[in-house]
């Protein structure tokens, strides 16, 4: 049985539940993808009780067809490994406790994708992504006018919204921002979802997020590979490389005239030489890793563990009080899981890439623009900020939509 056909029969054996004429996937995808993104930090217990009640409306609907849950597992077993590998940790862990609860999450986080993947096609997932994202901007706005939350600014004068810190707002700019993107290029109104795209930038330069400038980059990338789509076969596969040899013509060009690449780019961003602080965290997680090198120290262990909490008192009182990942995915995972959890990790990434590519250059499907363009930003985003290897984080969901679609895609264009 193909993959196509395991998602084929997933949608005809499960009609969707509704409210109305709104699907209940729908609308449980777009308080996910909120709440994935941070849009309910500032309200207390909110996020815990809605996951907990959309884990059991995702359970109830897999008891009901096991035979399904168990085809997907074996179709999508690249991406079961990962969660997997995050459960059995917990037998080497230096915080066993900690390891086998953020596996169980990375788990359900997984159920979710398969529930989202079967019952929504991309399209229904961009609009999920742009009401989720677009109610957290228009949110963070009010709040700057209204102030119905305290604080609305960082103390260096950074602007949060509804959020607890200011990447999450700059987060769910840039992907309210990407989601209007993919759906004008769906109902062929690009130019006019540019205009509410790109009108709300100014929001992560408030923000001062590094993160939320460069994400920008990605919706770019975007709206090149939607114009590709339209141009021959022959041509599309040489833009590409153009465009690849007149940025390294500049770049060589830049550096033989005594540019200083590194520091022009903090300097244009706002940061300093230590990228606020990250390049310490990662020099602390490279030499955590260098003690455990095959398997790691478990999945969340660094930050649990009693080992380990001088460590943490540093980085607390150094670079971010209460921090809780390494701003880096890739170090992240090589603390987790070692040099085997990290072969998985960019393994699966590779392998993605490979179909994605191979998809937009094959069929120039809008959808494979979409996700490749994804995946561009959350693995290049996942070297300069820790949310995208969080469970029930908005980039790790979208992550595992990817690898999920790359594999179940139809061979046709748009």
């Amino acid at each position: 049985m193909t993959n196509t056909d395991v998602a084929g029969q997933i949608r005809q054996a499960a009609p969707l539940l509704r409210i109305g004429r709104i699907s209940i996937p729908f609308l449980l995808a777009i308080a996910i993808l909120f709440t994935g993104h941070g849009g309910l930090f500032r309200f207390g217990a909110a996020t815990g009780l809605l996951w907990s009640a959309a884990t059991l409306i995702v359970g109830v609907w897999f008891v009901r067809r096991p035979r399904l849950l168990g085809q997907m597992i074996v179709v999508y077993w690249p991406i079961v490994l990962l969660p997997s590998l995050a459960i059995l940790s917990t037998a080497w862990s230096a915080a066993p406790a900690s390891s086998l609860g953020e596996g169980i999450k990375m788990s359900l986080t997984v159920l979710f994708c398969f529930y989202f993947a079967a019952q929504l096609d991309t399209r229904q997932i961009m609009l999920a992504l742009a009401i989720g994202m677009g109610a957290a901007v228009v949110l963070s706005v009010a709040n700057m006018m209204v102030g119905f939350l305290q604080p609305v600014y960082e103390l260096n004068g950074a602007f949060l919204g509804i959020f607890t810190q200011k990447t999450m707002l700059a987060k769910g700019v840039v992907w309210a921002a990407f989601a209007l993107v993919a759906l004008g290029a769906f109902h062929r109104m690009i130019l006019l979802a540019l205009i509410p795209a790109f009108a709300m930038f100014p929001l992560t330069e408030m923000a001062k997020s590094v993160t939320g400038e460069i994400g920008y980059l990605f919706v770019t990338i975007l709206l090149v590979l939607l114009f590709l789509r339209q141009v021959p076969v022959g041509v599309r596969l040489m833009v590409p490389l153009i465009f690849a040899a007149g940025a390294l013509a500049g770049l060589a060009a830049f550096v033989m005239t005594g540019g200083d690449l590194i520091g022009d780019l903090l300097a244009l961003t706002g940061k300093n030489s230590t990228l606020t602080g990250r390049t310490v965290i990662w020099s602390i997680g490279i030499d955590t890793w260098s003690q455990a090198p095959m398997f790691g120290i478990g999945f969340d262990g660094f930050w649990n563990s009693p080992a380990f909490a001088q460590l943490n008192a540093y980085i607390s009182a150094n670079v971010d009080d209460g921090l809780q990942g390494f701003h880096n995915a890739y170090i992240e995972t090589g603390v987790a899981f070692g040099l085997v959890g990290f072969v998985i990790f960019v393994g699966l990434i590779l392998s993605t890439f490979a179909k994605l590519v191979r998809k937009f250059l094959q069929y120039r499907s809008i959808e494979a623009a979409i996700w490749l363009s994804a995946m561009l930003m959350i693995t290049g985003l996942g070297m300069i900020e820790d949310s995208f290897l969080k469970p029930r984080s908005g980039h790790l969901v979208l992550f595992f939509l990817a690898c999920i679609w790359a594999r179940t895609s139809p061979k046709r264009p748009d």
